[in-house]
């Protein structure tokens, strides 16, 4: 890789710590090989993939209109398809995040077919409960991990 391109890589890592695409590429064009992200980064990554779900944490169950309802497996699709991207990428420790990040997709998913079901008031209520438990949850981890001043997921009580 160009000199001129890694100095470039260099400096957007120095000055967006916590962004994933320039810091991989920057030691990757350093001739070497990176496997694994730092915590902070991948937690960066894992906040950004739940962003595509945040409206659905926001509003009860009941509010869920018909268009509604299609939104929630876009959302799904969304955010599974980055989780997957992102499990190559940890390992150990790191890895349980990526999979609690994981299990709250896989909420979104069981909400999205329970809604889809005619007279399943109580089951996608259920269904709606534990998601929104578990994405609460995982948003404070992350928050915890990433620090306030860079953590804009929105967690209401």
């Amino acid at each position: 890789v160009k000199e001129l391109v890694r100095r470039r890589l260099e400096e957007i890592s120095q000055n967006l710590p916590n962004h994933f695409s320039s810091k991989m590429l920057f030691v990757q064009g350093s001739g070497k090989r990176p496997i694994y992200s730092t915590l902070k980064v991948l937690a960066s990554e894992l906040r950004l993939a739940l962003e595509p779900m945040e409206w659905v944490a926001q509003r009860p169950v009941q509010e869920f209109a018909s268009s509604e309802v299609e939104r929630l497996h876009s959302s799904w699709e969304l955010c599974f398809t980055q989780v997957e991207r992102l499990k190559r990428y940890s390992e150990g420790k790191d890895a349980l995040l990526v999979e609690r990040v994981g299990d709250v997709v896989a909420d979104l998913r069981t909400l999205d077919r329970t809604t889809r079901r005619r007279n399943q008031t109580l089951e996608a209520f259920t269904s709606y409960g534990n998601f929104r438990k578990n994405y609460q949850n995982t948003a404070r981890e992350i928050t915890r991990i990433i620090g306030d001043e860079v953590a804009d997921l929105r967690i209401d009580q």
